[in-house]
C-alpha cells in the first residue's frame, strides 16, 4: 500500500515550492499553563508560527506537576485536564478531550499525529485547557507540539 505522504518526494516538492528544507533541525512549540487550577471555564493558551517558515506538526507531548512540586519520571501525576485544539478558530475535535487522548498517556514522549498537519507561517495555534480534577489539585502543564520548520525562501 502506498502512503499518500510519500517521505521520499517531499522534499523535492518543498523545494519546488520555495521553501528550504531543515531536516537537521527539528522544532516545538511548547504552551505553558502555570497554575492551572479546576475551573468550570477553560484557559486559553496559544503559539504563532514564525512568520519566515511553515511548521509541519508530527507529534505532541506533555509534561506537568502538581502545584510546582518536584516530580520524578516514575511518580508522574496524569492531569486531569482536557484540551481543545484550535487553528483559527477552527476546532481540532468535536469537544473538549481528556489529554491523554490528544498527547499520550506517557509524559514528555511525543505521540504522532494520524497524519501530519501543515501550520502556515503567522498563523496562530490555540489550545483552550480546563483542569477538571478535584477542588485545591492546581498543574502546571506543558504541551509542546513537535515537527520540523520549513524556512521561507
Amino acid at each position: 500500500m502506498t502512503s499518500p505522504f510519500d517521505l521520499k518526494k517531499f522534499p523535492a516538492k518543498i523545494q519546488r515550492e520555495g521553501y528550504t528544507l531543515q531536516l537537521a533541525n527539528p522544532f516545538a512549540y511548547t504552551i505553558n499553563y502555570a497554575a492551572l487550577a479546576p475551573a468550570a471555564n477553560p484557559t486559553s493558551g496559544s503559539f504563532q508560527v514564525q512568520n519566515d517558515s511553515d511548521f509541519l506538526w508530527l507529534a505532541t507531548s506533555w509534561a506537568s506537576d502538581v502545584g510546582g512540586a518536584h516530580t520524578t519520571v516514575s511518580a508522574q501525576t496524569l492531569p486531569l485536564v482536557a484540551v481543545q485544539f484550535l487553528l483559527v478558530s477552527e476546532p481540532f475535535h468535536d469537544s473538549e478531550t481528556p489529554l491523554p487522548g490528544v498527547a499520550g498517556s506517557a509524559p514528555r514522549e511525543p505521540l504522532p499525529l494520524w497524519v501530519p498537519f501543515w501550520i502556515p507561517g503567522g498563523a496562530t495555534f490555540k489550545v483552550q485547557a480546563r483542569n477538571y480534577g478535584a477542588a485545591g489539585t492546581t498543574y502546571d502543564l506543558w504541551i509542546s507540539f513537535h515537527g520540523l520548520k520549513y524556512k521561507k525562501g
